[in-house]
């Protein structure tokens, strides 16, 4: 990958469900600095769209996504990447909030960084029992992201959130159903039907009830935490030690 790299995106829509799958699993379906705002544009168009009644974010190849394409943060400019993966975060986020249709988040293997917190932003996760959330920020002199602050003191408290947080910890899809992180854990092969299920449950519904009770449940301080999130991030992208353990953790996947 490179400073160009963007994960590729399909979208299947076979009314009322319409399926969003990263799919660049040869990259782990690694995401560049420009891909959450990728992916929110999507979720806008399938949003308006009057025949979608729920949208599905899944990976290709028993992965979810592995987070954020490390040689792209470690060869791009600090500042310039912190404006962009700032600006991308918030496009997302609002996609999501303002969607009139559930989304939902179905997991198999690894949702790291990023990636997790795609998962986390999302209505309802379901999860086969291969799957684990990771959350590696701290090992790399980062910050958690997309969310990742808020939807883990919500779910587990905030001495758990910032234990996993700080060691660089991750959760086994049975952790994650066990606080409510996901709705249901299935094996790797009933995933794609148990999915299925749900969303033509939800695609019942008639359309903005979803986005109205989203609203609702909304709380203002989620939205304060993404900005600090960004912020946040984006001073430590600055960092030069941040900058030496991303350049490190490259070498590390390189083999060099």
């Amino acid at each position: 990958m490179n400073k160009g790299y963007a994960i590729a995106i399909e979208v299947e829509h076979d009314s009322p469900i319409a399926i969003v799958t990263l799919a660049s699993p040869g990259r782990g379906n690694a995401l560049g600095p420009a891909d959450l705002g990728r992916i929110a544009s999507v979720i806008n168009d399938l949003a308006t769209t009057d025949d979608v009644g729920v949208i599905i974010l899944t990976g290709r190849d028993g992965i979810f996504s592995a987070g954020a394409a490390l040689d792209v943060l470690a060869d791009s400019p600090a500042d310039e990447l912190a404006a962009i993966v700032a600006d991308q975060t918030r496009r997302l986020a609002a996609a999501i909030a303002g969607s009139p249709v559930a989304i939902v988040a179905a997991v198999d293997g690894a949702a790291a960084g990023s990636g997790a917190g795609i998962a986390l932003l999302a209505d309802i996760m379901v999860m086969s029992s291969s799957a684990r959330l990771l959350f590696p920020f701290a090992r790399l002199g980062l910050v958690p992201d997309t969310g990742i602050n808020h939807s883990l003191i919500a779910a587990v408290g905030s001495a758990r959130a910032r234990a996993l947080l700080m060691t660089g910890g991750s959760l086994s899809a049975e952790q994650c159903l066990d606080l409510g992180l996901a709705q249901t854990v299935v094996p790797e092969e009933e995933l794609a039907d148990a999915v299925r299920s749900l969303a033509i449950k939800l695609a019942g519904v008639p359309r903005g009830t979803h986005g109205t009770i989203r609203a609702l449940l909304a709380s203002s301080e989620a939205e304060a935490g993404l900005i600090a999130e960004a912020q946040a991030q984006a001073d430590r992208m600055r960092d030069p030690i941040t900058q030496a353990a991303l350049t490190s953790a490259l070498a590390l996947l390189r083999g060099s």
